[in-house]
């Protein structure tokens, strides 16, 4: 149980830097507009494949927001 406790700990010490920047960009972005998008780009976060084309997202943000 120890060891567990141990490596979770490591895990939030080497995360914690760039949680905090995907949190703050976030609370800026919602301040301004009232929505985020996460652009790992503009964070500086590599390694993100899955959120390499944000055109999609900021269509369907688009869309929704006409629905509303």
């Amino acid at each position: 149980m120890g060891a567990m406790g141990w490596l979770s700990f490591i895990a939030i010490l080497m995360l914690g830097n760039t949680a905090l920047k995907v949190f703050n960009d976030f609370e800026e972005q919602y301040k301004k507009t009232g929505d985020a998008i996460f652009d790992p780009v503009k964070l500086g976060i590599k390694n993100t494949e899955a959120w390499d084309d944000t055109s999609k997202w900021t269509k369907n943000k688009s869309v929704n927001k006409s629905t509303n």
